[in-house]
């Protein structure tokens, strides 16, 4: 399927070069004034504050689990800060294998500034939906995360590396180490929005507008331009607010790339196949209930 969809790809580059010019510039300026701005920030500070053990003293001074600072981030800040520092955190010995695991799968959200201000200001234009989607979108996820880490089941995990007492070291290798990390991170995200983007504009502009598949391959490929198509149909406000709803909770399968690229050195942790479920269980529900309450 990928080697398909990159052999369409490499065939529309050739005799469509416009095209995908325009899908590449749109992805990458929705990557440079949304994505970078928020995210690398916040990601050089997290990956300095974990590599120099400030973040784990600071945790057991306030005796909080490290696993309940990287859901708050990840539902907060939004996708993908969720599988970044699960990953991280994993990976530095601070999160055990079941703990790294359901954040992969609770933690990843787009953000309530995106919610509020990207799809029920501009594009649906009703800002008094903001707390009930927040409400659908990111309670039911943490509730499931903390019953999760509560529980018993697989509390003898281990994560890869054992973590020894920590002790506060920050210099300049540290920060340097930071920053290319994170700046590496975030290029791989630009390059999957530059990617898909491609794909929504092959698919808005080669298929016919009353074609099914056009409309499920928008959909499901990314989220804002999902958003954007959904709020300009002439379907009721409802309806909009369902479909936009459950595509939000699903993440889009870019969201779904990209988690899988931040994570694929740990894939036996970060399974996919329960990550889809999960995502597009939440998706149903939140449509179903929206559609009831809206």
């Amino acid at each position: 399927m990928v080697i398909l969809m990159m052999i369409v790809l490499l065939l529309f580059l050739i005799f469509q070069a416009e095209l995908c010019v325009t899908g590449a510039r749109s992805g990458l300026m929705l990557w440079a004034s949304q994505l970078l701005p928020v995210l690398l920030p916040f990601c050089i500070l997290s990956k300095i504050l974990m590599m120099s053990q400030a973040m784990s003293i600071l945790m057991e001074k306030l005796h909080l689990p490290i696993w309940a600072f990287v859901l708050l981030c990840g539902i907060f800040f939004g996708f993908p800060m969720g599988s970044i520092l699960a990953k991280d955190f994993y990976e530095a010995g601070s999160l055990t294998e079941k703990q790294a695991r359901s954040l992969f799968l609770f933690a990843n959200h787009l953000s309530p500034a995106f919610v509020s201000g990207y799809f029920l200001s501009e594009q649906l234009q009703r800002p008094d939906l903001l707390l009930l989607s927040v409400i659908l979108l990111y309670l039911p996820p943490i509730i499931a995360c903390i019953a999760y880490n509560l529980s018993p089941m697989g509390s003898n995990d281990e994560s890869p590396h054992k973590k020894t007492a920590s002790r506060l070291q920050i210099n300049f290798e540290i920060i340097d180490a930071g920053i290319m990390n994170s700046l590496e991170t975030m290029l791989g995200l630009g390059v999957y929005l530059m990617l898909f983007a491609i794909l929504i504009n092959i698919c808005i502009h080669c298929l016919p507008s009353h074609c099914v598949f056009r409309q499920i391959s928008i959909h499901i490929l990314e989220v804002t331009n999902a958003i954007h198509l959904i709020c300009k149909s002439d379907v009721t406000i409802q309806q909009k607010y369902s479909a936009c709803m459950s595509a939000i909770a699903f993440g889009g399968l870019c969201g779904l790339a990209q988690a899988a690229s931040i994570t694929a050195k740990y894939r036996k942790v970060f399974h996919l196949l329960p990550y889809v479920i999960v995502h597009s269980t939440h998706a149903l529900l939140i449509y179903f209930f929206a559609s009831l309450i809206c």
